[in-house]
């Protein structure tokens, strides 16, 4: 279940919410798109945003965040393309 849906026409990105009560794996939406997981997820105040999971290929770059400290659902995913 979607919580929010951005598109943006000039940069292509693409941005999706997951509504938390779906409670999608972030294990399960790795490895059904080969992302792996970013070994830093606290920003520049040491604050927990949750984890990060990469992925690229096909000049398209992959992000899924999940929820801070529990890190048991995925909250959003981001999709762009790569700079050319």
């Amino acid at each position: 279940m979607l919580s929010f849906a951005y598109i943006r026409k000039l940069s292509g990105e693409i941005d999706l919410g997951i509504d938390p009560s779906s409670c999608v794996a972030p294990e399960w939406a790795a490895a059904i798109t080969g992302a792996l997981l970013n070994p830093v997820y606290q920003d520049a105040h040491g604050v927990d945003r949750g984890k990060q999971y990469d992925a690229t290929g096909n000049g398209i770059a992959l992000r899924i965040n999940t929820t801070p400290v529990t890190y048991r659902c995925v909250t959003a995913i981001h999709i762009h393309p790569l700079s050319k």
